[in-house]
């Protein structure tokens, strides 16, 4: 009897600290860490969630484009994510880009083909169970002028907009917060 006490209060401390080891500050740095090489080739790039997932999940983010510009999108996990991947499909359906690379960090960088929107869709696929539920961070940056001028507000109005499409809400992500962005260094991400 008392071994089964004792076993089951090693595995609820085990399950407790296991979610401690996650750091989503990881994730946040490294995609800022990548962010950054991206700004300097001329992308202006803006954070724009932060998230945990669980292995097999989706989080789905849509972006407003505009024909002609360069786009990218970087999706940069913690140690517990140990294979990101990022799908980007048109409005009709069709696949643009992909990363499904088996690295922690996902990356893809497209000309827009036609204004209107994409779908972008960050998939955990692999973690490391052991360090508890991933954490990732996602960036979207755009380059160019396109046919609207330089300086012009090239989203139509429109800023990214993301849910969880197909998986369930991990970490109590509603899909209306705010973005996710570090103050300190928010301003060296944007381009002068």
């Amino acid at each position: 009897m008392n071994t089964s006490k004792l076993a089951w209060t090693a595995f609820a401390l085990m399950c407790l600290t296991a979610n401690s080891f996650a750091d989503p500050e990881d994730a946040e740095e490294t995609a800022y860490q990548i962010a950054a090489k991206y700004r300097d080739r001329g992308f202006y790039i803006l954070p724009v969630e932060a998230a945990m997932l669980g292995r097999g999940q989706t989080y789905e983010l849509t972006i407003p484009v505009v024909r002609g510009m360069d786009y990218i999108i970087i999706a940069a996990g913690d140690f517990a994510a140990t294979d990101v991947d990022c799908y980007v499909y048109s409005e009709v359906g069709s696949l643009v880009i992909d990363d499904r690379r088996s690295y922690k960090n996902a990356l893809v960088q497209f000309r827009a083909q036609y204004t209107g929107d994409v779908k972008a869709y960050i998939f955990m696929a692999k973690t490391n169970a052991s360090y508890g539920l991933a954490h990732w961070a996602a960036f979207v940056g755009r380059r160019g002028n396109s046919f609207t001028g330089e300086g012009a507000d090239y989203t139509g109005g429109k800023t990214p907009h993301h849910s969880m499409g197909g998986a369930s809400q991990p970490g109590g992500v509603t899909g209306a917060e705010e973005p996710v962005a570090r103050p300190a260094n928010q301003e060296s991400i944007k381009q002068p």
